[in-house]
This record gives C-alpha cells, structure tokens and sequence, in this order.
C-alpha cells in the first residue's frame, strides 16, 4: 500500500530570521575583494617637564597611529570605490582607524635638550579592508557613531590641552607652576583613559577580546567612575557571551550615568538573549525616554513585543524606526516578520524587498523573503531566495530545512533529501530535518531509510512530533509488515491530534485486517 505524502497535508513550517541590532563588535567572513596590506609610519613627541616617560611614549605612538590612519584612509576610500560604498570623510576618517592593527613599534632612543625629550617611535600596521563594509553598517547605528567620535573627541581633547599646559608651564613661577603640573599630571591620566578606551574598541573590532578586555579594565582602574568603560567592557563581555559580568558592567555603567540610553539599550540586548522580554522592553522603554530617536531601541521593542505576540505594538515600533531612518534595512525585516507572523504576505514581502534593496548583502532578509514567497506558493522564487542567502554565507539548519521544505513542495524529492542532509551535518540532533527527510525518503520509496527517520525523530522528540508514528506506520505496510504497522497506526491514533489522519490511519489498519 502506497499513499503520496503530499496528498496528506503536510503543513511546512518555515524559520525566519530575526535581526537584532547588537550594540556590540561583529563578527563576519572577510569578502572576498578584501585585501590585507602592511603599512609603515612614525610619531613623535617632545615630552616636557613634568610628564612622565610612559605617558609620552603613548603620545608618540598615537600619533604613529594617527599617520598609519591617514594612509589606511588611502584603501578605504580605493576599497569603497570598487565596493561601491558611499561614505561620508568623517565616516572614512573613523572607518580608517578601525582597519589598522599596529603588528610591530620600534623607539628610537630619546634625545634631550635642557628639560625637553624628544621621541620617535616607527610602527608597522596591517590594513585590513575585509573590515570596512562591516564597520561601516557598524557606523550607521547613530549610538556607535557617537560612542565613536566621541573617543576621537577625547584623545584630541588632551592633545590640544597638553599644548597649552605646556606652553603656560615654561611662562611661570612658584604655586601657580605646581598647579599647572597638576594639571599635566591629570592629562596624562585622562589621555591614558582615552587611549585605552580606544586601544579596547579596536581590539574588539579586531577580535582579539582578551586585549580589549584588559584595556578597558585598565581603563577603569584609572578611573573608576568612568562609566563609558564599564559599557565597553560589558560590549566585549556581551561577544563572549559572558552574559553575568557584562550585566555587572551595565548595571555599573547605569548607576555611574543613568541618563546614558546607550547602557540601558545595551543592557535590554542583553535581556532578550535570556528571553527576559519584559526587562528588555522596560530597558528599551528608558532608552527611549532620554533619547526619543533611538532607531535601535525602537526596533529591539518591536523584536520582544513581537516575541510576545504584541505584533500591533511591535509595528509601532518598527513604523517610528523606520520614520527616524528610513534606510535602516534590519528594521523592514523585522517589520516583515511582525507581518508574516500576521499572515499579511503581500506587506511582508514588500518590506523584505526593501530591506534587500538598502543591503544587497542581507543573507539574513533573503532567508525571510525565500520565507514569505513558501507562503505565496512560489516556491521556485523561495529557492532562489534561500541559494542567494546561501551563497552570502548562512550556513544553518533553518536555510536548508526551509530550501528542502520548498523543494518537497515542488516534488523534487532528490534536491528536497540533499538539503535535509545538509541540514543534519549541521545538527545532527535536529528534528525538524530528521522529519522531512523521513518524508522525502518516503515519496522517494525508500521506506527503510524513511522508517529509520521517522525512528530518530521519535527518538528525539515523539512528543511534539506524533506524525512521525503516522507515517512510519503506512512506510511498514508498504513493505508488508502489516503488524507492525498496525501497532504504529494505533499508536498514532492514541496520540496524534490530526482527525484526518487519524481516519487514515483507521482505514490502513482495516486494510490490513486490524481493528483500530
């Protein structure tokens, strides 16, 4: 006895991806224009009396730094040419300091004259433009844009102050001299702040966590209630999904500064990685309160109400994103979801198209639009739409579940298996794949290898999965075994909850000369 499997109702369920916008550093494959190029520069500075050797040293360096940067900026803009990237020369200015890695420095020895020391330092310092369009989507959330300037403000702030400082030193005497070395002495420690602060976020661009780590916890034992640091390190700590000592660090960050909706946006991310959806929407709610035009913490509501099935409130929330910055491609795809989950395919799909208009790149939005067009029926285009995010780099289970899923639709059964493989390679105990594999193999008649299916997603999941006892069932009479497939069935109409099938199942068995 043979039954097609399509003829049964299998109902897909398709997986979308869900963006949300993280605070945090990136982590991406490098494209494959990007180059990798070492550069040489030097930096000098003449330490002065009352500054100390260490603190110069790191003067030097930073303008070492600085000249590299000016040189990277070379290849972001040559980069941003052949990549079509349009960018902004302060974007370029910030982008360019996130591409050099210092690999190398040499000091030359320190010369004095009378009470001056003049230092030379040369560096050696990779370019790495596989970097650039990472940093730049980084750069278009306004927060890190601020969070990024701001850094550059106060390493030139210090700059510009220890000039003056050391100008008015040479011109005077007695008490107000000392007050003017005090003043030196605070710069050096406010430069050192800003200069760590600086050395942590490119480590972390970087990846190299464990140095930045150290530099922003250096940074904190300078200064203590410097709460920008404490909302770094807790970045960093977020990346390595040291979730407990990044909480530390926002709740930290918060007391210091509490009128800081960066730290509570921050702080909500990380809310809704726990699934703690009403603390997230509460911090969310006070980002917004002291900044009204914070597009990030208006998407991330949306995300938590929408986990909450709230799919009015979350398209508030997406519909006010999207006024704020109507270039903001993560914010239409999640609008798409909130309207996927609605049934509202059309609005979905016009919103997936938008977002894949502003990033090209989205593997994740062509994901969802291979989702909406599943729904639709069309599910040549739903293929095209899970290659292209493929192609781009998503390599989960969820992409090659829903592909296999569109492709059993179309009865290409070969193509539809190769992905449920696919699938399990990735994990090997997902069930969902384990599933449709089974139904697969069955519409392939190939009943043992779809019994041995339906017998792991058993083993796996029989709970949620009670189908899987439907279809092992008819797979058994098929191959004869009728008793056993009696005992399947019967199963199956003890637990399963599809009337359907059940009266199926009831007529199989009589067929077979049982009494279900």
């Amino acid at each position: 006895m043979y039954i097609k499997l399509d003829r049964l109702s299998i109902r897909a369920k398709f997986m979308k991806c869900i963006a949300l916008v993280l605070v945090l550093f990136f982590v991406e494959t490098l494209p494959a224009n990007a180059e990798i190029k070492n550069i040489t520069s030097t930096g000098e500075y003449i330490m002065g009396e009352d500054e100390t050797m260490a603190v110069a040293k790191e003067r030097a360096l930073a303008e070492a730094v600085k000249s590299a940067t000016e040189q990277a900026g070379v290849y972001v803009e040559s980069y941003s040419r052949t990549s079509n990237l349009v960018l902004a020369k302060d974007e370029a200015n910030v982008l360019a300091r996130g591409v050099v890695e210092v690999l190398d420095k040499h000091y030359d020895e320190p010369k004095y004259t009378g009470s001056a020391c003049y230092l030379r330092v040369t560096i050696t310092a990779k370019v790495d433009t596989g970097n650039i369009d990472l940093l730049r989507r980084t750069f278009q959330s306004k927060l890190l844009a601020a969070d990024l300037k701001r850094m550059q403000a106060a390493y030139e702030d210090c700059q510009q102050d220890i000039k003056k400082l050391k100008a008015q030193l040479v011109q005077t005497s007695g008490n107000e001299k000392k007050n003017i070395a005090q003043r030196i002495a605070e710069n050096e420690k406010r430069f050192r702040v800003a200069w760590l602060i600086e050395q942590g976020y490119n480590s972390a661009v970087q990846k190299n966590y464990e140095a930045s780590i150290q530099a922003f916890t250096q940074a904190i034992d300078l200064d203590p209630r410097y709460a920008f640091a404490y909302l770094n390190r807790g970045n960093t700590y977020h990346e390595l999904k040291q979730l407990d000592l990044a909480l530390a660090d926002y709740n930290k960050a918060i007391a210091l500064d509490p009128a800081d909706d960066s730290a509570y946006y921050n702080r909500g991310v990380l809310y809704g990685n726990l699934n703690r959806y009403d603390l997230a929407i509460a911090d969310y709610d006070k980002a917004i309160a002291i900044n009204p035009d914070n597009v990030y913490a208006h998407n991330n509501r949306g995300i938590a109400y929408a986990k909450a099935k709230k799919y009015d409130l979350a398209l508030a929330d997406y519909n006010k994103a999207i006024a704020i910055d109507p270039n903001n491609a993560y914010t239409y795809d999640n609008r798409g979801n909130a309207y996927f989950e609605l049934r509202q395919y059309q609005q979905a799909n016009a919103d997936y198209d938008k977002s894949i208009a502003l990033d090209p790149n989205n593997k994740n939005a062509y994901n969802n639009h291979g989702q909406v067009k599943s729904a639709l029926g069309q599910y040549e285009l739903a293929i095209a739409d899970f290659d292209k995010a493929i192609l781009l780099g998503l390599n989960t289970t969820y992409v090659y579940n829903s592909r296999g899923m569109a492709y059993n639709q179309l009865k290409q059964y070969q193509e539809a298996l190769s992905n449920y493989d696919k699938a399990i390679e990735l994990d090997p105990s997902n069930v969902v794949a384990y599933y449709y594999r089974g139904v697969a193999n069955y519409n392939l008649k190939k009943f043992e290898s779809a019994i041995a299916d339906y017998d792991k997603v058993l083993a796996l999941d029989s709970g949620r999965f009670t189908g899987a006892y439907f279809y092992k069932g008819l797979a058994l009479a098929y191959l004869q075994r009728h008793q056993e497939a009696i005992d399947v069935l019967q199963l199956y109409i003890g637990c399963g909850n599809d009337v359907n099938r059940i009266e199926t199942a009831k007529n199989v068995i009589r067929q077979l000369g049982g009494l279900p």
